[in-house]
């Protein structure tokens, strides 16, 4: 295939893997990526002496970051009161109410060794039902030479169990979803302290093994921490210029931020 030369193309190639994200469609974004990449990190320490798989991981996770940083702008731009806060309210309520109904017609696993508590007559009963209500179910579909999905691998009474534990966890995923405070539940700010301040750092640890550092070139300091060049490179290898040119220290800015748990208004 032929390699880019510039970041349109590459930034192109990022928004197929995204809008269509097929094995093959992927191996050639990755490969784009790649091309440039060898470019743009040049400068960072350690990157030479990472072997092919190391960078093939490098590259995914590079990938996957600018797929989860594009999500957050365009919800950012999405007005706080849009339909789909609202669409989470409503599912909330009623996967809150399937909850509910979970605990009275299921027993209480025993959690570190405390008692248990069994379900309640009523709901006891309420599950009985469900179970002969999905094996009459399940048997009329297969009759009819449909796929009975779950129930015919695990059982109905396993199915609907599962189904009804499932909701608590459900119900705590929408709350953090709906949760106003908390960088790692709202999506509503500061992608670019996403970005920059958390995601890039720990792909920079997890690649190269060391810590991240977010130190500016200063009287002090002789030159740029090798953590604000990496960032700066994968910024440009993204195809994303406006961030690499932000300075030494606003980085350690975004990096702060994050830090100090307040990611949310940076931007």
């Amino acid at each position: 295939m032929t390699y880019v030369s510039d970041r349109e193309t590459v930034e192109a190639a990022i928004r197929a893997d995204r809008t269509a994200p097929t094995k093959a469609r992927r191996n050639e974004a990755l490969a784009e990526l790649a091309a440039r990449a060898d470019q743009e990190f040049a400068g960072v320490a350690r990157y030479s002496d990472l072997t092919d798989v190391r960078r093939q991981q490098l590259f995914k996770a590079l990938l996957d970051a600018k797929r989860h940083f594009d999500s957050r702008e365009n919800i950012k731009a999405t007005p706080k009161d849009s339909a789909s806060i609202a669409l989470l309210a409503k599912v909330e309520k009623s996967i809150k109410r399937v909850a509910e109904f979970g605990d009275n017609a299921l027993k209480t696993p025993d959690v570190l060794c405390g008692p248990t508590r069994p379900a309640t007559p009523q709901g006891h009963k309420a599950f009985r039902l469900l179970e002969e209500a999905g094996e009459q179910w399940a048997r009329q579909h297969r009759e009819a030479g449909g796929a009975a999905q779950g129930f015919t691998h695990y059982g109905t009474d396993d199915f609907i169990e599962s189904f009804l534990r499932s909701a608590r966890v459900m119900q705590s995923i929408i709350e953090m979803a709906q949760a106003i405070e908390g960088r790692a539940a709202n999506l509503q700010n500061s992608p670019t302290d996403w970005l920059v301040g958390e995601k890039l750092p720990e792909i920079y640890s997890n690649t190269f093994g060391i810590s991240f550092t977010a130190t500016p070139k200063s009287d002090y300091q002789a030159n740029t921490s090798n953590g604000i060049k990496f960032v700066r490179a994968a910024c440009l290898a993204l195809g994303l210029p406006d961030l690499a040119k932000m300075s030494d220290h606003t980085i350690k800015v975004h990096y702060q931020n994050v830090r100090k748990g307040s990611s949310l208004g940076a931007d």
